[in-house]
């Protein structure tokens, strides 16, 4: 169907279940609708606009309870076309628009892991660690309470500095540590291998 048939068909289907609110027909035909047109306009237009529409659409259907799940998969899938396709700030943006719509915060949360988790991936495998410790700290700073980000940015790293422990580089080893000290005060495990790396560079 086309982006437009998709839009008359729930038309049709919201004046019918609007006159006969019991039959259970119309409305599952309406979150069908929702859920088709959705990822029609994800593949054709992308997860941006997607995602607008399923925010825009849900609220008229706040009586159908499924409404909501299935949006929050069209979203998701919707992220996940982007991230695939190198689409990281489209899938940062979809994020941000839609955190109104998850009345769970810990899906919300999730989802939020995974949107950087697979923009900063792609980087650390190059060894781009830089740039891969940027968008774990992006994510940080927008959601400083979500412990996969947190766990995730500083798996990274410890991932860069022992990219130089490998190669017997102490003293890179060191400050790529303090500064993880600096973005994360406190982590014992930076504190620990830059006492090792001391202890090393004495030998």
């Amino acid at each position: 169907m086309k982006i437009g048939d998709w839009k008359q068909a729930l038309e049709i289907y919201e004046r019918a279940s609007t006159a006969d609110p019991k039959a259970t027909t119309f409305r599952r035909n309406i979150v069908y609708v929702v859920q088709e047109w959705g990822r029609a306009v994800a593949k054709e237009e992308g997860a941006v606009a997607a995602a607008r529409l399923i925010t825009s659409i849900a609220p008229r259907f706040s009586n159908i309870k499924k409404i909501q799940s299935v949006g929050q998969n069209v979203i998701v899938r919707a992220i996940n076309q982007s991230l695939k396709a190198g689409a990281y700030q489209d899938a940062q943006q979809v994020l941000s628009d839609v955190e109104p719509f998850f009345s769970e915060r810990g899906a919300y949360e999730k989802l939020a892991a995974s949107v950087y988790y697979g923009w900063a991936k792609p980087l650390a495998k190059k060894g781009k660690w830089e740039e891969a410790v940027a968008v774990y700290t992006r994510g940080y700073e927008n959601h400083p309470k979500n412990k996969k980000l947190i766990h995730n940015l500083t798996a990274t790293w410890h991932q860069w500095a022992n990219s130089f422990i490998k190669k017997k580089q102490w003293e890179r080893a060191i400050t790529v540590y303090r500064n993880g000290l600096k973005a994360l005060p406190g982590t014992r495990i930076f504190e620990q291998n830059i006492r090792y790396c001391e202890a090393q560079m004495k030998k």
